[in-house]
C-alpha cells in the first residue's frame, strides 16, 4: 500500500526546484495509517532499490523452503511402522504350524525305509509366500518414501518440488496412505511459499515506497508576514501569494470531480449556499506522528445581500453600493472582462482581530463577494442572478451589438466563514493552537497558520485571482460573454474549491515561491538575528514526481530476515554437531549429506537391491516403485529344503557364499542343513545406525543390506538329502547385538543363536 501526502492536481505544475528538498535524510512521513520513518531518494535510486528487495523477498522465501526440506529430512516417515520382525511375528502362528506339518510329512527321515520327501513341497508352503509378499511391500514403501525425500531434498525451489510430490503422491496414496498424507502436507506447503513468494514479492515493493515525497528543505521556505500599517508590505506580500491563487484554480479545474468529494457544497431552494471541508495534518504535509488527529475544519455560508445595492447612478452610469459602510460603484457601460471584488471590514490592527476570535460566535468572519458583471453584452439569455439579461436598445441591435446585455443592480453576496482547529478531539481557535499540545513548532502554528488564516483563505484567494475571479472571466472578452453558461453558484464553488487546495498546500507552497533579497519584505522563516532558518521551519515534507519516499521499516525489516535466515541456514548446514551427534540433528545431517540426487539413487536402488523392473517412470523427473519383484536365486543351484530361523527379521537363504553352520546338533547325532532358495532381498537404504553408548554414542549412516550371520543349534540333529552342509540367515539390521532365534521342529525347538559377522 502506497501512502501519498501528494496534493490534488500537483501533476498539473512543474516540479519544485531540486534545492526544495532534501534527499537521503530520515523524516516522519504523515499517514493516515500513523507516521512512518522514511528516507528521501531519487526515483531512479528507488527503482534500483525495489529491484534488489525483489530479489531479496525471492532468496527470503528460497531459505524458507530449505528449512521446509530440513524438516522433511528429519520428519519424513521413511521407516515402516511394522519391522521386518513384526511381519515375521504377525504370522508366528501359520508358520510354526505349517513348519510342524511340513516336518512331519516331508522332513522327517523314515528310519525303515529311508525315504526322503519331495522338497518342493516346500514351495506350497503359504505361510512363508504370505512373509515374502509382506516384505516386497515394506520394499516398495521404503523405496518410494526415499524417492520423495530425495525429490525434496534435491528441489531448488518450492515450486518444483510441489510438481514432484504431485505424481509421487497419486502413485503411492493407493498403497501408503502415510507418506502420501506426508506428500501432501508438503504439497500445501510449497503451495503456500510459492503463493507466499509472489505475494510478497509484490506487496513488499508496494510498501517499500511511502509517495512521492521529501522533507522540505529549510534554506529553501519563504513566507512574508507584513505588516499591517505598511500598505507596500502588503501588496508585496499579495504578490508573493498570487502564484498560489493561480495552481489552486488551476487544479480545480483539473480535479473538480476529486475536490467535490472531499469538499461540501450545496444551494437551498431560497439559494443560501453553505460549505465544508476537513483538512487534517496528513494534508498539510505536517512530519507529525499523529498528524491524522490534527484537522481544520472549516466551514461557511453566503446569501445574497440586496439592500446593498443603492440604485444607478444614470449621469455617470454607474451601480452605487454600499458595504460596511463604505461606497462601492461598478460601471455599467464597460467593455472588460467579468470580474469582481473581494470585501471585508478593514482590520486596523491586531486588537480588530483578538476581538473577531474572542467573540462568542467562534471567530465567525465576514466578506462581500461583489460581481463585476453589470452592461456586458451577450448572445444569450439568463436568469442567473450574477447573469439576468434584459433586451439590449434597438440601436445597438442596429449597429450589430448583441441582442442581450447583463442588467444593472446585481447583488452582492454576504458570506460568513469559520475555521475551527482541533486535535485529538479538543477543539480551539487559530489563536490558542498552543493550548492542543502539538508536536509542532510554532514557527508553523504561531507564525504561519496565524498569517494565513486570519482572514479567510477564500477571501485571499478571491483577492489574488483580481478579475479572474469568476468561471467567465476566461471566456468573455471585450465586454461580451455567454450569460447562459454564466452561473453565480459555479464561481462560488469554484472559489471554495480553490480555496480548499490552497489551504492543504499552506505549507508546500512556501517552497514554490522564488525571491530574491531584494523583493522588498523580509523572509519571516529566517532569524532576524542570525539569519539562518528557524527551528522546525522545514518539519513537512513536498511533493515531487522526482523523489521517492522509501520505508525506513521495510529498509531494515527485509535485509535483516534475510541476514538471520542466512546465518541459521549456515550455522546449520556447516556445523558437524561433533558435541551431541545423535537424535533428529544427526539425522538430519546425515540425510542432507547423503541424499543427493534422484536419478542416482534409483540406480544405486537398482544395483544393490534387485530388478531394475521394480522401478518405473525411468525416463521422469522422480521414478517410483508400483510393485516389487523377487530376485530368483542361481539357476545352477539346487533348491533344497531348509530350516527357517525366525528372529526380529532374520530370515535364512541362499547365497553365493556361504556361512558356516559350526555345529548342529539334535539328539546327540549329526547331520548337515542344505539351503534353500533364496527370498528377495529385504530393501536396501540408507538408515542412521546407532554405536557406542553414552558420550561416545554416534550416529552414522549405512546402506544397510543383508547381514551374514553365524548358527549353532543343539540337541537332536536332522538330516536332508543333497548335498552342502552350509546356508545363510539374513535380514536388515534392526539391531547389532547377538540375539537368538527358533528353529521349529515336529515335536522339539532348538535354540539358534545369531551374530552379525559383516554388515553389507
Amino acid at each position: 500500500m502506497q501512502i501519498s501526502s501528494k496534493p490534488q492536481g500537483a501533476e498539473l505544475f512543474s516540479d519544485p526546484l531540486d534545492n526544495a528538498y532534501i534527499l537521503h535524510t530520515l523524516f516522519l512521513m504523515p499517514s493516515n495509517d500513523g507516521g512512518f520513518r522514511g528516507v528521501g531518494v531519487t526515483d531512479r535510486e528507488s527503482f534500483y532499490i525495489a529491484s534488489g528487495y525483489a530479489l531479496l523477498i525471492t532468496a527470503i522465501f528460497g531459505s524458507l523452503w530449505q528449512f521446509a526440506t530440513y524438516f522433511a529430512l528429519v520428519f519424513y516417515p521413511t521407516e515402516d511402522r511394522r519391522t521386518i520382525g513384526q511381519v515375521l511375528s504377525r504370522n508366528k502362528g501359520p508358520i510354526i504350524a505349517r513348519k510342524n506339518k511340513d516336518f512331519d510329512d516331508y522332513y522327517h527321515t523314515n528310519s525303515a525305509s529311508g525315504e526322503k520327501r519331495d522338497s518342493s513341497a516346500l514351495d506350497q508352503d503359504h505361510g512363508i509366500e504370505s512373509i515374502n509378499a509382506e516384505l516386497l511391500n515394506v520394499r516398495r514403501r521404503k523405496a518410494n518414501r526415499y524417492i520423495a525425500l530425495v525429490a525434496i531434498w534435491n528441489s531448488s525451489d518450492p515450486y518444483t518440488a510441489m510438481v514432484l510430490l504431485i505424481k509421487h503422491a497419486t502413485v503411492v496414496f493407493k498403497f501408503d496412505k502415510r507418506a502420501g498424507l506426508f506428500d501432501v502436507a508438503m504439497v500445501v506447503v510449497a503451495f503456500l511459499l510459492v503463493v507466499g513468494g509472489i505475494f510478497a514479492g509484490v506487496v513488499v515493493p508496494a510498501n517499500l515506497e511511502l509517495g512521492n515525497v521529501a522533507p522540505a528543505n529549510p534554506q529553501s521556505v519563504f513566507f512574508a508576514i507584513p505588516d499591517l500599517n505598511n500598505i507596500e508590505q502588503q501588496w508585496v506580500a499579495e504578490r508573493v501569494r498570487a502564484p498560489s491563487a493561480q495552481r489552486a484554480v488551476g487544479v480545480v479545474e483539473y480535479a473538480k470531480n476529486q475536490l467535490r468529494e472531499r469538499v461540501t457544497f450545496s444551494i437551498s431552494e431560497d439559494q443560501v449556499t453553505s460549505y465544508q471541508f476537513n483538512v487534517t495534518g496528513v494534508d498539510f504535509g505536517l512530519q507529525l506522528k499523529d498528524a491524522r488527529n490534527f484537522m481544520l475544519k472549516t466551514e461557511g455560508g453566503c446569501s445574497f445581500d440586496n439592500e446593498a445595492y443603492k440604485g444607478t447612478d444614470t449621469e455617470v452610469y454607474r451601480d452605487l453600493y454600499t458595504i460596511y459602510g463604505t461606497n462601492y460603484t461598478l460601471n455599467t457601460f464597460s467593455d472588460a472582462n467579468v470580474g469582481g471584488k473581494m470585501i471585508m471590514p478593514r482590520l486596523a490592527g491586531d486588537s480588530d482581530i483578538a476581538e473577531i476570535y474572542n467573540n462568542p460566535n467562534g471567530a465567525r468572519l465576514r466578506y462581500y463577494i461583489l460581481p463585476d458583471t453589470v452592461g456586458r453584452y451577450s448572445h444569450t439569455k439568463s436568469s442567473d442572478p450574477w447573469y439576468l439579461t434584459e433586451p439590449s436598445p434597438e440601436i445597438d441591435v442596429e449597429y450589430g451589438f448583441p441582442p442581450h446585455f447583463i442588467s444593472t443592480g446585481r447583488p452582492p453576496l454576504s458570506c460568513w466563514h469559520q475555521d475551527t482547529w482541533s486535535y485529538k478531539g479538543k477543539e480551539v481557535n487559530l489563536f490558542d493552537l498552543d493550548q492542543l499540545g502539538l508536536d509542532v513548532p510554532k514557527t508553523i502554528t504561531d507564525e504561519l497558520f496565524r498569517h494565513r488564516f486570519t482572514t479567510p483563505m477564500i477571501f485571499d484567494i478571491g483577492s489574488s485571482l483580481g478579475s479572474s475571479i469568476l468561471v467567465m472571466s476566461a471566456s468573455s472578452s471585450y465586454g461580451l460573454l455567454d450569460a447562459k453558461a454564466g452561473s453565480y453558484a459555479a464561481d462560488l464553488e469554484r472559489l471554495v474549491l480553490a480555496s480548499y487546495i490552497a489551504t492543504q498546500d499552506v505549507l508546500r507552497d512556501t517552497v514554490m515561491t522564488q525571491f530574491s533579497p531584494d523583493i522588498g519584505i523580509f523572509n519571516s522563516a529566517l532569524d532576524p538575528a542570525t539569519g539562518k532558518p528557524k527551528e522546525g521551519v522545514e518539519k513537512f515534507v513536498v511533493f515531487s514526481t522526482k523523489v521517492k519516499a522509501l520505508s525506513l521499516r521495510v529498509l531494515i525489516s527485509v535485509p535483516v530476515i534475510y541476514a538471520s535466515l542466512y546465518i541459521l541456514l549456515l550455522a546449520t548446514r556447516c556445523t558437524r554437531f561433533t558435541n551431541s551427534n545423535s537424535g533428529k540433528i544427526s539425522r538430519f545431517t546425515l540425510r542432507a549429506t547423503g541424499l543427493q540426487a534422484v536419478q542416482l539413487y534409483r540406480m544405486l536402488d537398482e544395483e544393490k537391491c534387485g530388478d531394475r523392473d521394480d522401478w518405473h517412470g525411468r525416463l521422469e523427473h522422480i521414478p517410483y516403485i508400483l510393485d516389487a519383484k523377487e530376485v530368483q536365486g542361481k539357476p545352477e543351484q539346487p533348491e533344497k529344503p531348509a530350516a527357517r530361523a525366525r528372529y526380529s527379521g532374520i530370515s535364512m537363504f541362499q547365497d553365493d557364499k556361504y556361512s558356516e553352520i559350526t555345529e548342529v546338533g539334535w539328539g546327540g547325532k549329526t547331520g548337515t542343513v542344505v539351503p534353500e532358495s533364496r527370498h528377495p532381498y529385504l530393501f536396501i537404504a540408507p538408515k542412521v545406525i546407532q554405536t557406542g553408548t553414552g558420550e561416545s554414542r554416534r550416529n552414522h549412516l549405512s546402506l544397510v543390506g543383508p547381514v551374514k550371520y553365524q548358527l549353532k543349534t543343539d540337541e537332536r540333529v536332522f538330516s536332508y538329502s543333497g548335498t552342502g552342509n552350509q546356508a545363510i540367515a539374513s535380514g536388515p539390521a534392526e539391531r547389532s547385538d547377538d540375539g537368538t532365534a527358533e528353529v521349529s521342529s515336529d515335536s522339539k525347538q532348538a535354540t539358534v543363536e545369531t551374530r552379525a559377522i559383516s554388515p553389507n
